[in-house]
This record gives C-alpha cells, sequence and structure tokens, in this order.
C-alpha cells in the first residue's frame, strides 16, 4: 500500500512541477519542453549542440528549435567552436 502512494505522490509533485514551469516560461514565451535545455546551458556554459543533445536524449532537430527559441528570446548565445565552424556552442545568459 505504501507503494502506491509514493508513486501518487510523486505522480502529483511531477504535475505540479510541469504547471509551474509552464506558467513561469509562458511570461518569457517559452514552453515547458524547452526547461531541459536552460537548465543545462546554465550549468554547463559552452555545451556543443551535439553534447546538448545527447545529454538530454532528445533529437537533433528538437535540440536546435529549442537553442533556436532561446537565442531569438535572447536567453542564450550561439558562437562557433574553436576548431569547427559547423560545431555550434550555446551559453546561457545569467540574470542579474
Amino acid at each position: 500500500m505504501t507503494g502506491k502512494r509514493i508513486g501518487k505522490f510523486f505522480s502529483i509533485s511531477h504535475r505540479y512541477a510541469m504547471i509551474f514551469f509552464k506558467n513561469r516560461m509562458a511570461d518569457i514565451g517559452l514552453g515547458q519542453s524547452h526547461h531541459g535545455v536552460l537548465i543545462t546551458l546554465y550549468k554547463e556554459q559552452g555545451i556543443s549542440q551535439e553534447a546538448l543533445r545527447r545529454k538530454l536524449n532528445i533529437d537533433k532537430a528538437n535540440v536546435t528549435r529549442s537553442v533556436k527559441k532561446t537565442y531569438s528570446r535572447r536567453i542564450c548565445r550561439k558562437t562557433a567552436g574553436p576548431k569547427r565552424q559547423t560545431v555550434l556552442l550555446a551559453f546561457c545568459f545569467r540574470k542579474r
């Protein structure tokens, strides 16, 4: 019986967290799907989009779309990699 209660607790907590992120991120024009990308960019400044894709286990198109959307909202910036111009490094701006 306790296992069901813990599972229910985690389910409800997750649902409320997603509602919270949805409401807070709507202010800046992003959806809850961008949350993982933003957290990773914040923690790992200068991560390549390929490394971001592997870390979050999402496809290349979704990473590109998320980085492009955060870039257009001026939340992150992209620069070419030092060795290869085809590698884009993403940096998240820190709020002051």
